[in-house]
């Protein structure tokens, strides 16, 4: 990557009182914020890196009919729920009216988490959305042009073969390859106090100390073996991968190496209505996911 090519800032890594990028500042200083990037470093890629940037879809409208004015040349991403554009008890046409606001702004990608395709598993996480959320979103997104980014944690304790294949069936039907982890249970979270309680973590010092990351299958607390689990989402990720053509071996049916090496597939439906003949450089996004 070439000096200058696409430079990422993170707005807002941490909002307040769960309060939307528009509620908490004023379009204009966003605006003005990113002004100053390009002048000083001659950005052209944005990212909204927090799910809050864009709670709720009023402000969120206000927000990127201020970009629309402001004409920046520039593209960008971001982090929001499975709600914003996929909640049905919205009118249909105003999130559609919206999500080609958001094209016309300058999106080209936004990432939110599917988690899992099982409603019952989605209440255990206290997610407060609906996993038909989600199919509903990615249609709308895709019919404007802009890719989607999804990531999904398997192994809650009501994980069973039967939801795991919920949520593989999901992805396949909204053609989105995952970004797929297992269940990490972490201090003050109710999946830390349930380990806790069930013994599956009795040296909360040593579990800490020794953890890795959310791709290994750091503490099995399913009725599920070990074993079984990896097979089952491992099982399900290669038939992902053969559908999409992503051509994953096993290694990285996991562990892909990020979005660009298993999200090439959506470049076919992007193209129908991006179009990529612009120069900036993630003007282009559709042969880089």
């Amino acid at each position: 990557m070439g000096e200058g090519d696409i430079t990422i800032i993170q707005i807002l890594e941490t909002l307040r009182d769960g309060k939307s990028l528009g509620e908490v500042c004023e379009p204009e200083s966003i605006i003005g914020e990113i002004r100053r990037n390009q002048d000083k470093y001659g950005v052209n890629y944005i990212n909204f890196w927090d799910e809050l940037s864009f709670h709720k879809i009023g402000p969120a409208e206000k927000f990127v009919d201020a970009l629309i004015e402001a004409d920046l040349g520039v593209h960008w991403g971001g982090a929001v729920r499975s709600d914003l554009f996929g909640r049905q008890d919205v009118d249909r046409e105003w999130r559609e009216t919206v999500a080609e606001k958001f094209y016309q702004a300058g999106c080209v990608a936004l990432g939110y988490s599917l988690e899992s395709g099982s409603d019952e598993i989605l209440e255990a996480m206290n997610k407060r959305v609906k996993a038909s959320y989600f199919a509903e979103q990615v249609g709308i997104l895709r019919d404007v042009g802009i890719a989607s980014n999804t990531s999904l944690v398997f192994g809650f304790p009501q994980e069973t073969k039967e939801t795991i294949t919920e949520t593989v069936k999901m992805c396949e039907d909204t053609g989105v390859y995952p970004s797929a982890g297992f269940l990490l249970p972490l201090p003050s979270t109710g999946m830390w106090k349930h380990a806790i309680e069930n013994d599956f973590i009795v040296d909360p010092d040593h579990f800490l100390s020794t953890v890795t990351e959310r791709q290994d299958v750091v503490m099995n607390m399913t009725s599920m073996s070990t074993e079984v689990l990896l097979e089952e989402v491992t099982s399900g990720l290669r038939h992902l991968s053969n559908l999409f053509g992503n051509g994953l071996d096993d290694d990285h049916l996991i562990k892909t190496g990020g979005y660009a090496k298993h999200n090439k597939h959506q470049a076919k439906e992007l193209q129908k209505h991006r179009n990529t003949t612009d120069s900036l450089n993630y003007s282009t996004v559709a042969s880089a996911l």
